[in-house]
Parts: structure tokens; sequence; C-alpha cells
């Protein structure tokens, strides 16, 4: 026989016992649907680095997984944390304040360099009241470290039984008869090893689908020893595991959050009226709790904060470390809860946020977790730092304001977006990727401009035909999402700006974005969306020489109005102006210059050129065409704005310097100076002293806006709209700098009225 076959014999009668305690939980009738994004409000707390703590980074090096513990004096924590992805050596660190310091790395025994997944850190007490902390490490077998003297001192990892399983143990709960009861899953490799090896542990590789299934093992002696495990949840079509033990507030009953790992489902949930004996069968959780690994703690309030990896399939915080407030009779009753709250942005995947989560005396949650936290760097361990009263106090204001709620990046788009119901549409950008993908964005939705405006995206893999549309960003309510605009920064990454406002004009607005950094990819992973400032950005930003990034936001100077409700209006006196919005750390933070202020402007719509003498140069729409401003002290400061020498009327131009250093203008030049038509492209060899050249690239009454990009052949890709409540056309123009010098389109490049897309909905006027 081999040793596949030995190995079956030899534990045939544990996997009987296993399939039948788990039979226990056995398809159920089909849960009432629970909603797969969610409608509370989100308070965003990842700009906020004054709550961050750096518990350990290590460039080049994966630091992961961590979990903490809180000891009785309420400010040591201890912190333990693998190198690697689950796998790897523990390290252990230790804090004294609460969180605000940590250790160096502390020593650890030999044989935690050997552990082979997540390791999690518990307080336990025996019967006599004698404390103990202990470490599990998991796979196969399932070892556990013990420290009686609060982590001064620590035994090797030694194995408890002769089982395995993951994320060991993802909770530890103290029954009332002062046994333990630890928590966790296995995905049916693990649990009795096997004659296969995975991760460096000894398993059975599955012969068909994986049967996940969550166990419990107790310990009636302080911790020291554990039972066997016995199956507690599981369900068919369900990959429940690493379960996260929540006790009633009366004490009488156990809740358990469980992952669903097949990303099909929601997250689920199961009840235990019993202490653990029995257990109702897995019933999926609102969208407002789905995610990985939870981890809860209780308020002083007596309020839940649960954090955990954000996996909800339509939430705006997909993959980022995130938490849910709400009480334990909401998870009871199916309910969303009060708020969803994002502690950081992660920049890879969904590669984060094992967090620990810890409530000292004066009721400051420090929850501690790893992630991707700077965009192409190793992920490391930080804390964040907040009180209850800090989340309701930005909660109110968010409730207040639904102009302040990010909205979701749909790209499951359902028949209210088609091109057939679009009934207007304009105000284009266009960004090109390194490997040629065009990208172009515009906003639509209802009859005009008003609270049902929305933001499209469509691409095209070579400029020759273009998609459908595949993202849109969609607030609800009276919130309108509008001026997009698409900005390749020096990094390459692919920034997606619009502004989002209450109805037409709430006298603010914001500056909102989300990021990605594989723009060449047809689907590409968005960021969490971010607010950036108040105001209306709608023209590309600008890399000055010192490296800084100048995006150029606009605060309207004129009253909130088309507003149903003036409790949302705005009025930002202090702030109005073609202001500039600077960066100096590649767009992970930004500050506001207040900028030029241009007499009879009209809705700003700014574009700035750095001259060749390092002065800026801003040009902004005005009544009479285009106002002008100088500054001379990378836009700190603002000369006093006067109309400039360039013909134009009342709408948006471009203006762009090029890769041969001379400037790019497209603008109006209509014979009878006030229709919008006549949209010609020029050049400037002096900085905008002069222009020469003269290239029409669309002469018709209706043409308007236009945005562009040059691709590194020489290729400039110009984009406007036509007719926006008539023709609903989204076009494009591409030519060389010797078109525009010619005045003529003589080069292979040279095309005209390229139309990227045609909305046909309403009636034509």
């Amino acid at each position: 026989m081999n040793a596949r076959h030995n190995w079956l014999i030899k534990n045939a009668a544990f996997l009987l016992l296993a399939t039948i305690t788990s039979t226990n939980f056995a398809a159920t009738p089909a849960p009432k649907p629970q909603s797969r994004g969610y409608n509370v409000p989100l308070i965003d707390l990842a700009s906020q680095t004054e709550r961050q703590v750096v518990v350990d980074k290590e460039p080049g090096q994966y630091l992961g997984h961590p979990t903490t513990v809180l000891l009785e004096d309420g400010k040591t924590m201890i912190a333990v944390y693998p190198k690697g992805h689950g796998r790897g050596a523990v390290v252990m660190k230790r804090s004294t304040d609460g969180g605000r310091t940590w250790s160096e790395r502390l020593p650890t025994p030999s044989s935690w360099a050997t552990s082979l997944e997540v390791p999690t850190i518990h307080r336990v007490v025996d019967a006599a009241g004698k404390k103990r902390l202990i470490m599990f490490s998991g796979l196969y077998p399932i070892r556990m470290a013990v420290s009686e003297d609060d982590g001064a001192t620590w035994s090797e990892l030694n194995p408890i039984g002769d089982f395995g399983g993951v994320v060991t143990m993802a909770s530890v709960e103290r029954l009332k008869n002062g046994n333990y009861m630890a928590l966790f899953h296995d995905d049916g490799r693990f649990l009795r090893g096997g004659p296969d090896e995975v991760h460096g542990s000894p398993c059975t590789k599955h012969k068909g689908p994986p049967k996940f299934i969550v166990y419990k093992t107790i310990s009636t002696d302080g911790g020291l020893t554990w039972g066997q495990p016995v199956a507690i949840a599981s369900r068919p079509g369900a990959h429940l595991c690493e379960p996260g033990i929540v006790r009633s507030p009366d004490g009488k009953q156990l809740v358990v959050l469980l992952r669903e790992n097949s990303r099909q489902l929601n997250s689920f949930v199961i009840f235990s009226n019993d202490e653990g004996e029995t257990w109702t069968e897995p019933r999926e959780l609102p969208g407002a709790l789905t995610g990985d690994r939870h981890v809860a703690r209780y308020a002083p309030d007596g309020r839940l904060f649960i954090t955990f990896r954000d996996t909800t399939h339509e939430s705006p915080t997909y993959g980022d470390w995130v938490g849910w407030v709400g009480t334990y009779d909401d998870i009871v009753h199916g309910r969303e809860g009060q708020y969803r709250v994002r502690l950081m942005d992660n920049h890879k995947g969904a590669d984060c946020t094992y967090a620990g989560l810890e409530l000292l005396p004066d009721g400051t949650f420090v929850s501690t977790t790893y992630g991707h936290w700077i965009a192409g760097e190793s992920p490391f361990i930080v804390s964040v730092r907040f009180t209850m009263k800090e989340i309701d106090e930005l909660g109110a204001e968010i409730v207040r304001d639904p102009a302040l709620q990010p909205a979701f990046a749909n790209t499951d788009l359902g028949p209210q977006y088609a091109d057939s119901v679009r009934a207007f549409q304009g105000i284009p950008g266009i960004e090109r990727a390194a490997n040629g993908r065009l990208w172009a964005t515009w906003y639509g939705g209802g009859t005009g401009e008003g609270p049902d405006n929305f933001v499209v995206l469509v691409t095209s893999a070579n400029g020759k035909s273009w998609s459908k549309v595949k993202l849109v960003i969609d607030p609800p309510g009276a919130v309108r999402a509008f001026d997009p605009c698409l900005w390749h920064d020096p990094q390459g990454r692919l920034w997606f700006f619009w502004a989002q406002g209450v109805s037409w004009w709430d006298g603010r607005a914001g500056v909102w974005a989300i990021v990605t950094e594989n723009s060449g990819d047809e689907k590409p992973k968005w960021s969490a969306p971010r607010r950036l400032s108040n105001g209306i950005m709608m023209n590309k930003p600008t890399v000055l020489t010192s490296g800084e990034w100048l995006l150029p936001v606009a605060v309207w100077k004129r009253n909130a109005s088309g507003l149903k409700n003036m409790a949302y209006a705005h009025n930002l006196a202090a702030e109005t102006g073609a202001n500039v919005l600077c960066s100096a750390d590649k767009g992970k933070t930004w500050n506001l210059r207040i900028g030029a202020q241009v007499p009879k402007r009209v809705f700003d719509e700014h574009m700035i050129v750095e001259r060749r003498d390092g002065s800026l140069w801003t040009l902004v729409r005005t009544e009479y065409g285009i106002g002008e401003s100088v500054s001379t002290d990378g836009g700190k400061t603002w000369s006093e704005g006067k109309p400039s020498s360039i013909p134009h009327l009342n709408s948006r131009f471009f203006i762009r310097r090029l890769a041969s250093g001379k400037l790019l203008l497209v603008h109006h030049e209509p014979p009878d100076k006030k229709t919008r038509s006549h949209l010609i492209a020029h050049l400037s060899d002096d900085d905008g002293k002069t222009w020469r050249g003269g290239l029409m690239l669309d002469e018709r009454a209706g043409v308007s806006y236009p945005d562009g990009v040059q691709a590194p052949d020489g290729t400039i890709y110009v984009i406007y709209d036509f007719a926006r409540t008539a023709e609903k056309q989204i076009l494009m123009a591409t030519f060389t700098e010797d078109d525009v010098a010619a005045g003529k389109g003589a080069s292979a490049q040279f095309r005209q009225r390229v139309v990227i897309n045609q909305a046909t909905g309403g009636k034509k006027k």
C-alpha cells in the first residue's frame, strides 16, 4: 500500500466524525437576499495621517497579518506578525503607552522562525487566576507558544494535538464555566495533514472543490491544552472561514461573523444560545458587514466597532482597511448598522487587514494591521487611533451633507446608463496609456445640467473603435457627478477626477479622484474614491520643474442655486477663485493655494502653464473669452487678472506644452465672435506671446469643450463635444504639430470628427 492509502486508513474514523458533525450544518432554506452594497454613511479616515502610527516597516520585506493583545494595565500592548504573507518568521513588538510608540523587534524563541501561517496572540486566565499569553501558528499541526510573565519570556512552538487548520486561532472566547473556546477553519487540506505538502505543511490536496468547515476546540485548563476539533459551521456553495466571535451585551448569546471565500456571496453569521454547544444555520450578512477577518470590540457606549478587509461586492472602498459601527441588535436582525469607516487606503488589490483591535481605558480604539499603504512598496504595519465620539462628529457632518459621501465606481451597469437612454452628454476629457490604450470621459444624465448627472468612462485599444460605457460615477439622490478629467502622472498612474455636489451648484462642490496603476488594461483596478478639496477641476494638472503637481481647482463666484433643500447650500467666499491645489509628495497630500482673481470670470475652467522663465501663466474662462494672470512664486500669489490677447469666446479652451517645447492652444475663432463653432488649433514658440499656424478641427456650430493629450510619436488627440442635447456626440480629432503649423491636415495621423460615442436618448432639439 502507498503512503496516501496508509494515511486514509489511519484517519478514516476522524474523517467520518468530521463529516457527520458537519452534516448538521448542511443546506438550509435560502435566506432573505441581502444587499451586495450598503447605504450607511461612509466615514473616511484614510487621509488623517495624524491618527496613524507606523509599528514596523522594512524596505523590501513583506510584513503582514498582525494580531495584538492589551494587558490589564490598559496601556501595554503586544503585537505579533509574520515576515511574509502569513508564512514567515514571527516578529514581536511591545508598546507601553497604548500604541503611541513601539519597541524594537523583541527576541523570540528559535521555533518562531518556522511559523507557517498567521500567528495569533490571546490572553487567557485559568481557574486559579493564573494569567497566560498564548500564541498560535497554524496549518498541520497547529502549534502554540506560552508566556506566563506577560510576554517577557516564551516557550517554543509546540503542537497542541494531531490536527491542523488555517488562521488559528481566529477567535478565543472564555465560556461561562471558565473554559475557553477557540475557533478556526480548514479548507479540507490541513485538518489531519496528509501525504502531500502545501505552504511547507503536510496536507491532503483537494480532489474536487474545497470544503470549508469552521471548527471549535475547547481548553479546560486555562489554554495549556486543547481538545479535538468539532465542526460548527459549513454551507454548500459557500467557503466559510476566519470566524470572528462576539458575545451579546447581556452575555447570553454568542455570534460568529464569517468570511465567505468563494467571493460569490456576502459574509455569513451564526449564533449560539448555549455557549457554543449548538449553532444556528449560517445566514448571509448585509453588504455593510461583508469582508474578511472580522475583529470586534464594544465601545464604552455599548455600540460595536468591527474591523475587517472590505470585500463588499459593491463598495467604493473595496480592498481597503475598513470598519463597521452598529449595535449587536443590528447583527441579530440583519440591519446595515450606523456607519462604514475607512481606516486606510490599500494600494494593492485586497492584500491588507488582518487587524488587531484594542479599546483603551479612555475610550480610544487602537487598531493595528498590515497593508500596501504606499503604492509600489512592500506592506508594513500601522496602527490607527480614534474614538467613537470622533466618528460620530464626522458622521453627523456626512449625514447632513450627502455630497461628502464617496460615489461607487460602478462597472456592473444597468440599462439606465445605455447610449440609447442618455438625452444629454458633453464636457469630455481624454488620456493615453503607455501601450496606446485611450481613455475618454464625459458626463450625462437627465436632460441637462442638474442633479441627475453622472460621469462615464470608455476606452479604446487603438483609437479606431471605442467601447461602450465601462464605468459610471453616479452619486445617490440629488448629488451629481460632473466635470470629469483624466490625467497620467509622472509615475504612469491614471487619475480619474470628477466634481461632486448637490444639484446644479451647492456653493462648494468637491474634487474627487480614483487612481489606477494599470491603465493599459481594459479593466484596470481602481483605488477607492478620495475627496481632494472643495471646488471643481475639469482640466489637467501641471507638473512643475520643481516636482510639484498643480491642480487647477475653482470655487465658482456665485451663490448656490437649483437646490430644493437650502440646508445643503454653502458660502465659501474666501475660497472663490481660479485656485491651485498643490502636492509635493506625488499626490499623497494636497494643499490649497488661493488663486487668481480675474475680472468677469465665468466658471473659471482655468489651465496653468509653466513658462521657460519659471513663472506660471494661468488662463481663465471669462465673459469676454480668456483672462490671464501670472505667478512668480509657484502659484502662492498671482498678479492682478486682466484680459489676454487670445481670441476666444465664453467657453472652455485647452492649452498644453508639447514634447517639442511648443505650446498647443485649442480654442474658438467664430466669425461672429459669439457662436461655439470653429474649433481651431494654434502653436506658440515663445510661451504664448505669439501664435502661428491654425488647423481647423471642426467649424460647425455646437462644438465645444476641448481636451487633449500627445502620444510619444507626436500624435495629438483632441476630444470635444457636439450638440449636447441634439446630436449628443463625443468626437475626436488627431493630428501633428506639422499639421497645425501648416494650417491643414497633411500627415498620416490627421483625422477629423471621429465619433467616440453618440447617445440617442430623448428627442433631438
